[in-house]
């Protein structure tokens, strides 16, 4: 079935995740390794908009389907994300 998230929801998505980063004390300098699957998966965007409310580097990787866990094991390796 179709799912679309209107403008309204985005906005209250976005609220969300910054609250979420800061309530984590998330800063610029750290980084962000976002694992979860794409749209429409709550928590994705979640992170995304954290990431993005504090002007911090985020990496999505969509999940284990995109990347594999291979992928998203060489990501942390590479990445040393903080969150």
């Amino acid at each position: 079935s179709l799912f679309i998230d209107s403008q309204h929801d985005l906005n209250n998505l976005a609220i969300g995740g910054g609250r979420i980063a800061q309530i984590a004390n998330v800063t610029r300098e750290e980084r962000m390794l976002n694992m979860f699957p794409f749209a429409p998966h709550l928590a994705f965007w979640c992170m995304h908009y954290a990431g993005v409310n504090h002007n911090t580097f985020a990496l999505s990787t969509g999940g284990g389907k995109c990347m594999g866990t291979e992928g998203n094991i060489k990501a942390i390796v590479k990445l040393k994300p903080q969150v």
